[in-house]
């Protein structure tokens, strides 16, 4: 498989459910990337429209699963999996605020560490 082509079954979700995280296990692969920003059409709170973009991001949620492991023979050697890379992926949300029209709006900044 390609790089992108273990995040598709991710990108599938997005049309499904509208959501700031897709993550999905099973594969034992490890990564994050962001998707598509989408743009939201919001008011302030004086009820002026304005227009807010959000970035979701896809993630592959990694293992703990030892593929190979010198002098120990797993399924993973005989099914040929390639090696992979052991743990989890994180996500670092930061509370953001800006001033707008003399009101506040406050929202959510993600980044992904993986």
């Amino acid at each position: 498989k390609t790089m992108g082509g273990v995040f598709n079954a991710i990108d599938d979700m997005q049309r499904v459910v509208d959501a700031d995280l897709y993550l999905m296990g099973h594969t034992h692969s490890k990564g994050a990337v962001a998707s598509h920003p989408r743009m939201r059409l919001h008011s302030t709170a004086s009820g002026k429209p304005i227009i807010r973009s959000r970035t979701p991001y896809l993630g592959r949620t990694g293992s703990f699963l030892k593929t190979y492991e010198p002098g120990r023979k797993a399924y993973g050697v005989d099914a040929l999996y390639p090696a992979c890379s052991l743990g989890t992926i994180e996500f670092e949300y930061t509370l953001k605020r800006d001033r707008e029209d003399g009101a506040d709006n406050i929202y959510l900044d993600v980044r992904a560490i993986s």
